[in-house]
């Protein structure tokens, strides 16, 4: 009950980042490419563990394609998250069959379950301007049966 009296209690500014942050979700969850560009700036950024992944709507879209091509039932689920400052400090936690191409490789019918943490910056009207998830590709590879080669010598 103190959770919600605190949120209830919340500053607008970080009720509305809430409120984005949880639709920007189920916009994953739903694969509802509509309803993510609805809360994002025009030139939204994504870093995935430190690289560029996307500059803009349309590139962003693209990283949901991606993942709901290989896992059609993908599913995002906040497991904690902090406000502060403009930005929402999220570990979520992403499932999903992998029952389509992903990076190339035929689909292995495994499961998987990876957490993983993402920064989020809003701009002052609450839509989201950029995207810092870090998570364990590794453990995303592994769960697949994926193997990595050692590299050939000289």
């Amino acid at each position: 009950m103190a959770k919600i009296t605190a949120v209830q209690n919340a500053p607008e500014a970080v009720q509305t980042i809430m409120t984005n942050q949880d639709k920007i979700a189920e916009a994953w969850s739903n694969y509802d490419k509509e309803l993510f560009t609805s809360l994002s700036a025009p030139n939204i950024i994504r870093n995935g563990n430190g690289l560029r992944l996307a500059s803009n709507q349309e590139e962003y879209a693209a990283l949901m394609d991606i993942f709901h091509t290989a896992f059609p039932d993908f599913n995002v689920t906040i497991d904690d998250y902090v406000i502060k400052d403009g930005k929402s400090y999220i570990n979520w936690t992403c499932t999903g069959t992998n029952t389509g191409e992903f990076m190339g490789n035929a689909p292995t019918g495994k499961k998987i379950v990876t957490h993983g943490l993402s920064v989020w910056t809003f701009d002052a009207d609450g839509n989201a301007l950029q995207e810092d998830a870090f998570f364990d590709n590794g453990e995303l590879y592994n769960q697949l049966g994926y193997t990595m080669s050692p590299p050939e010598g000289e």
